[in-house]
């Protein structure tokens, strides 16, 4: 798996409202939730003529981990890192991060 990990530390484990916050971030922007093996998932693309975004959200107990990638049919899963549809991948990292922002705001 090729994926770029962030981890957003959580004061009171509240799992649910750190989900919310990234519902309304990724499916205001066109992602689909659908739920995923060991937590929350969201993607944007069919990823034949364009590269799936892909993002999935885990509880671990004490913070949530916020996993982004780029898939295609082809190649597999991209890392939000290099050079490979790089502009795809700034824009995301960046999602993700101002995601991360806000939910470490809230004080969850």
């Amino acid at each position: 798996m090729m994926r770029t990990t962030f981890e957003v530390p959580m004061r009171t484990g509240n799992f649910e409202a750190a989900v919310g916050i990234i519902s309304a971030e990724f499916e205001s922007a066109g992602f689909n939730r659908k739920n995923a093996e060991g937590g929350v998932m969201w993607t944007k693309g069919d990823g034949l003529l364009v590269k799936q975004q892909c993002v999935k959200a885990v509880y671990t107990g004490h913070s949530v981990q916020i996993q982004g990638w780029l898939y295609d049919k082809l190649g597999g899963e991209y890392d939000l890192n290099g050079f490979t549809a790089i502009t795809m991948k700034k824009k995301l990292r960046a999602r993700i991060e101002a995601t991360c922002a806000r939910i470490d705001s809230m004080a969850l």
